[in-house]
């Protein structure tokens, strides 16, 4: 793979610049989109991006790159970036694997150390077997040189099941949690049919030690159901289970250790015969976005919040929930959520909601944005990322930003990201995180039109004035 022509990066960078403002308001670029990665093509691309901050303002990028145009085989590449918005050596690939790679997430402490987690399959010949998912992480000091290997998060994982949806939170000492999801493939009569199974989470030691073992978040009787029992889900004789799937992850460490994990919970029925078994998702359920809080020991405290609920009718109502911390104790929610029940059809909409450091709400859920239609207002496949600031007020960001005081209220509209002209139009949602003055610095996979060269991908890092 070739580096990008000094002429072609510097039209690149020529297209994205944005006129800074005469006064300074929340969403205010602060400079230009800046290029990251450093190889780009047409037809491949770039694409779930993800950001950390160290407190004097240099951060690591991490995204997917595909390897080829059907985007079968994924790799997970980073680059260290300055507090100036340059991008520092080269970038460089983290995973090991000749299979698929994906969902990259990345944390870091004060001195500029990192981790990065990703899930990855173990098995090579992915078109006529079941796709053996594991959470990988490795360590990078703060000049990027690799600590470890690719290790495995968890060395015992439940049997039958498949790792997916990696997150991690490091704290500013450098210890860290990892939280992902997993499900469970079984083979019945020539049909793979799948279970989704619990929340799970492992602690480390900012060395890479673990802190005990993997333990269980939320399983898959972490919510309510209702059953509509209509005719043909049972055959005569049977009987019908109902359960519970967990899916996307999110966590956040305090200093001290202790964390939040969030995740969404749905419903799911189970068809049992005497023959064979079906999976299929129930007539009537009830989904939610929830939140459980543990202390420094990793022990559960209290029973887990739940942010809002929804009746489903055989679709999943919730994307993925971004969890931050907030300066007195509690932490906030993002999540993009159907709007079904308030007669808009399929519509969604992006909400918060705040809790206390005893995990009670602050309130009702605050709507953030509409989807409008149009992927330039809220593209609302996209799932949300959230950041607090010293001060509690809150920036939530899908392909839309927004900042809000830390009472809920807004502090003005929605404003774009990384997209300093109608040219770029942006391809995953961004993701953020904060600067020690409240700015917000977000990671961006986008295509854009350069000269006369046609559209390409690139992954974009740009600073933005904070509420």
């Amino acid at each position: 793979m070739s580096l990008r022509p000094v002429s072609r990066a510097v039209s690149l960078v020529a297209v994205l610049l944005i006129p800074p403002a005469a006064l300074a308001a929340p969403g205010d670029p602060i400079g230009p989109a800046v290029a990251v990665n450093a190889a780009i093509a047409a037809n491949l691309g770039q694409e779930d991006t993800d950001i950390a901050l160290t407190p004097d303002g240099r951060s690591v990028i991490v995204w997917n790159d595909k390897l080829t145009s059907n985007g079968q085989f994924l790799r997970i590449l980073g680059r260290r970036v300055a507090a100036n918005g340059t991008p520092q050596g080269a970038e460089f690939r983290i995973d090991s694997g000749i299979v698929a790679a994906k969902h990259p997430r990345v944390g870091i402490d004060a001195a500029g150390n990192f981790v990065v987690v990703w899930q990855q399959s173990t098995e090579a010949d992915q078109s006529s077997r079941p796709i053996t998912g594991r959470v990988f992480m490795r360590r990078y000091n703060a000049s990027g040189t690799p600590l470890s290997a690719p290790i495995l998060v968890d060395s015992t994982p439940i049997e039958g099941h498949e790792q997916f949806n990696p997150s991690i939170s490091m704290n500013a000492q450098g210890q860290f949690v990892i939280a992902w999801n997993s499900y469970h493939r079984t083979m019945r009569q020539q049909f793979w049919e799948l279970s989704e199974g619990p929340v799970l989470a492992r602690r480390f030691m900012a060395d890479g030690t673990p802190l005990g073992a993997t333990q269980l978040v939320a399983d898959r009787t972490s919510g309510s159901l209702l059953v509509s029992q209509g005719a043909g889900l049972v055959r005569p004789g049977g009987a019908l289970q109902l359960l519970f799937a967990t899916q996307g992850p999110s966590v956040a460490l305090r200093p001290d250790g202790s964390f939040v994990v969030a995740w969404t919970s749905g419903s799911m029925a189970v068809a049992i015969t005497d023959s064979f078994i079906h999976y299929i998702r129930a007539p009537l359920g009830l989904q939610s976005v929830k939140a459980q809080g543990f202390d420094s020991a990793g022990n559960k405290q209290g029973r887990p919040s739940e942010a809002a609920a929804l009746v489903s009718w055989n679709d999943p109502l919730f994307e993925t929930p971004d969890v931050a911390l907030t300066p007195d104790g509690g932490y906030a929610l993002a999540w993009s959520q159907y709007n079904r029940l308030r007669g808009e059809g399929i519509k969604r909409g992006i909400f918060l909601r705040r809790y206390d450091a005893a995990g009670k709400a602050v309130g009702s859920a605050v709507e953030v944005m509409r989807d409008a239609g149009s992927p330039t207002v809220y593209d609302p496949s996209q799932a949300p990322s959230i950041a607090v600031d010293a001060n509690g007020n809150m920036t939530v960001v899908a392909t839309a930003a927004r900042s809000f005081a830390s009472n809920g209220s807004p502090l003005g509209p929605t404003r774009p990201t990384c997209q300093g002209t109608t040219s770029t139009f942006i391809i995953s949602a961004p993701r953020l995180d904060l600067h020690a003055n409240g700015d917000y610095q977000l990671a961006c996979a986008a295509r854009v039109s350069v000269g006369t060269s046609g559209v390409e991908n690139v992954v974009l890092s740009q600073r933005f004035d904070g509420p």
